[in-house]
């Protein structure tokens, strides 16, 4: 199992005043082996995972995703189940019954976990909605 880091997760998400939403995009061409973990963005403490959408193309037969918060210290917080990617289909985690009620005190990666296939050169797009709440 690899963890790759997109580029998107290296940038800076503007939070504004408190229960602003914040919006982040991306694309990126992704490859990966079975289990692997693709980081999409990285959120300060005080800031919450809202909604991710994800476009997936057709990945190929038998792949599966699935959406994890990571903590930097603590468990992980599965946002969804694994959803079959094996043909183009957009991923929602409204959709999957996600509701943002995890308020970290710390760090926290959203990131992507493939099983089931490896994936090839897949372009995915992505957008993020998070919320600044502040530390508790």
């Amino acid at each position: 199992m690899a963890i790759k880091k997109l580029p998107s997760s290296h940038k800076v998400i503007y939070n504004g005043t408190h229960g602003n939403l914040s919006v982040a995009m991306g694309k990126a061409a992704i490859t990966a082996a079975i289990n692997d973990e693709i980081v999409l963005f990285s959120l300060d403490i005080g800031t919450q995972l809202t909604n991710l959408t994800v476009n997936f193309p057709d990945i190929g037969a038998s792949a599966k995703a699935k959406v994890i918060l990571r903590p930097a210290t603590s468990t992980d917080i599965d946002v969804t189940t694994d959803v079959d990617v094996s043909s183009a289909k957009v991923l929602n985690t409204d959709e999957s019954g996600w509701f943002p009620t995890e308020l970290l005190q710390e760090k926290h990666e959203v990131v992507i976990k493939f099983t089931g296939a490896s994936v090839t050169n897949k372009t995915i797009k992505y957008r993020m909605l998070s919320e600044s709440i502040g530390n508790a």
